[in-house]
């Protein structure tokens, strides 16, 4: 028996990476009776030229369909689009809701007056605390991203020209392998029919978004709470256990937190409520 990595899916075909070589299989028919399906991320057991054994997952994505994923790379860029914190509050809790951990990244800051970047640069040291952030330009590349990939699965998330594929060109050079991952973030939809991963600086990305979806469906309101981890470190402070952090007095996590991230939290809080009301 020999232990890999499924690093493709194609057409129900596995590619498979393992210290012996890269092989080609399908998995086992009693996998498909027992309701087992393989996904790209997974490590699995080999056994007589099938996959015979899915090993535990640390987690996944369903759409896209990949899993144990180290890191989840936030990219904003600080103008063209404009940085959004709402967008990052919702992207750091479907992060966290999947068990996945962040990275910030923002690009662009050339393209700023000074007085900006400082107040972006001032708002985002709250978030230190619990995500890694990288600041980086074209003119002023931050090199200390390309250290992060090595040994480690990673997907990308963030707006459409946000500068994912350029990142990517200036960090590990114009390449046959970058350029087909730059051309797997630049286009937009995931349009192709099997998922990837691609070799990157030690490690792999996968060939999708980042989150397939955005919105907070099937969540509860728990769920919202405690995909929120500053929040949570909190919680234990608030006068009554159990605190939703909205309107309850003597909460700890109102009093503490930065405010506009309170107020997505709230946002995200009465999205969920009209959920449950269709």
């Amino acid at each position: 028996m020999i232990q890999g990595l499924i690093t493709k899916l194609t057409g129900g075909l596995y590619t498979v990476k393992t210290d012996e070589g890269i092989v080609e299989l399908k998995p086992k028919g009693v996998m498909r009776h027992e309701n087992i399906s393989p996904m790209v991320g997974d490590h699995v057991i080999l056994h007589e030229g099938w996959i015979s054994e899915v090993l535990d997952r640390k987690n996944q994505l369903r759409r896209p369909p990949i899993s144990n994923i180290d890191q989840v790379l936030l990219v904003f860029s600080a103008v063209e689009p404009e940085f959004s914190f709402k967008l990052l509050d919702r992207l750091l809790a479907h992060a966290a809701h999947a068990g996945i951990d962040p990275v910030i990244i923002v690009t662009k800051l050339d393209l700023i007056k000074k007085e900006q970047e400082q107040e972006l640069v001032s708002t985002l040291e709250y978030y230190r605390s619990f995500a890694p952030i990288y600041l980086t330009s074209l003119a002023k590349p931050n090199h200390e991203i390309s250290k992060m990939f090595a040994n480690k699965v990673s997907v990308f998330a963030g707006q459409s020209g946000v500068g994912k594929s350029t990142l990517i060109n200036v960090l590990s050079g114009t390449t046959i392998e970058t350029q087909a991952i730059s051309q797997a973030l630049g286009r937009g939809k995931h349009t192709t029919r099997h998922s990837e991963l691609l070799p990157l600086l030690g490690g792999y990305v996968g060939d999708t978004p980042g989150f397939g979806s955005l919105n907070f469906d099937g969540w509860n309101l728990e769920d919202l709470r405690e995909s929120f981890t500053d929040f949570v470190a909190l919680a234990d402070n608030c006068k009554f256990r159990g605190c939703y952090h909205r309107a309850e007095p003597g909460c700890a996590v109102k009093e503490h937190v930065l405010a506009s991230r309170h107020d997505n939290y709230l946002m995200f809080m009465n999205e969920i409520d009209e959920m449950k009301k269709w």
